[in-house]
């Protein structure tokens, strides 16, 4: 049962994280509510716009495939702490729950991962 538990569990978040990191991609890539202005305030141009999408839509995918997620989970967190960063340098401190919220359940997720390969190596 406890296996069940953890499985969905893992489902429910990385689903979560995904269709957050696909969303927020296609924002910076389609152009959509002012992105690339944000990006011109904080310093950094629209190519960097567009790497950035990229990179959330690639971690997307990487984190819903079984075999990839701990690499894009760990990308995630890097992506993240640089938005955390970006955020908190130009005194938006409002903006920095999103990227708290993928940490926090991205670094769940490892945890749940952790558990999915013991309980494996249990039965």
């Amino acid at each position: 049962m406890l296996k069940g538990i953890i499985h969905h569990g893992l489902l429910i978040l990385v689903s979560i994280i995904s269709l957050m990191l696909l969303y927020s991609s296609m924002l910076k890539l389609v152009g959509l509510q002012g992105m690339e202005e944000s990006f011109l305030v904080w310093g950094y141009s629209k190519t960097f716009m567009i790497i950035v999408g990229v990179i959330e839509l690639t971690l997307s995918v990487l984190i819903f495939a079984r075999q990839t997620r701990k690499i894009g989970l760990t990308g995630l967190i890097f992506l993240m702490i640089g938005a955390l960063f970006t955020h908190i340098s130009n005194d938006e401190f409002s903006e920095i729950y999103t990227a708290l919220f993928l940490i926090i359940i991205g670094t769940c997720s490892f945890v749940l991962i952790f558990l999915q390969d013991t309980s494996r190596e249990v039965s």
